[in-house]
C-alpha cells in the first residue's frame, strides 16, 4: 500500500524528494532519532542512504498533514516477523509540530494497517521511560509495558531505561472500535 489516510494525517511512502527534510529530522533533538548518544550530529546523504538501506526491507512512510501535505515526521512498520506475525513500530515527529495529535494518528494507522494488512497478532515498539508523552500516546491505543530495561539506552550524557511496550491484535480491535466510531 503507498498510502493511508486518516482526518488530519496522510501516510506515503518516502520519495527522493524527502530527503532534505528527513535529514532536518534527523538533526531536531526532539523530534529524530530517539536512540542516539548525546546531542544530534549533522547528518550527511550517506547517513541518510545508510539509514534507508537499513530499512530496506520495512515499510516507511511520510507522515504529512492532508490540510496542506506539509511533511511532520516519519513513521515504520519494520522486523517483520511472518512465522510468529509480530512486527515493530518507530515514529519520528518534528518538535515544532509535536502535541497536535499527528503522531497518535499516524501510529493508529500504521497500527491498523499492520493487523489489517499482515495479519499480525502483536506490534512492539520501545520508548524512553522518561518520554511520558510518548508513552500516554502509546497506552491511549492499547499498548501495554511488557519489559522495562533498565539502563538501556545512552543519550544525552545519561542512561535511560527503556520499556519494552506492545499491542495485541485483541487489544487493538476494541481500542479501533472506540477511535474510528
Amino acid at each position: 500500500m503507498t498510502s493511508m489516510s486518516g482526518p488530519r494525517v496522510r501516510l506515503r511512502r518516502l520519495r527522493p524528494d524527502d530527503r532534505s527534510w528527513m535529514l532536518e529530522l534527523e538533526q531536531d533533538p526532539d523530534g529524530g532519532l530517539a536512540g542516539r548518544a548525546g546531542p544530534p550530529e549533522p547528518w550527511s546523504d550517506a547517513d541518510l542512504d545508510a539509514y534507508l538501506e537499513r530499512h530496506a526491507d520495512s515499510l516507511l512512510y511520510a507522515i504529512e498533514t492532508t490540510a496542506d501535505g506539509a511533511p511532520v515526521g516519519k513513521c515504520v512498520l519494520k522486523n517483520h516477523d511472518a512465522k510468529n506475525r509480530h512486527a515493530a513500530i518507530g515514529i519520528a515527529i518534528r518538535s515544532l509540530t509535536q502535541g497536535q495529535g499527528y503522531g497518535t494518528e499516524a501510529i493508529a494507522l500504521l497500527v491498523d494497517h499492520g493487523f489489517r494488512q499482515y495479519d499480525l497478532h502483536k506490534i512492539k515498539l520501545d520508548v524512553r521511560a522518561s518520554n511520558a508523552r510518548a508513552i500516554a500516546v502509546y497506552e491511549k491505543l492499547g499498548f501495554q509495558v511488557d519489559v522495562r530495561r533498565r539502563e538501556a539506552r545512552y543519550r544525552d550524557g545519561a542512561v535511560h531505561d527503556v520499556l519494552d511496550m506492545s499491542l495485541r491484535r485483541g487489544v487493538w480491535e476494541a481500542v479501533r472500535e472506540e477511535l474510528f466510531a
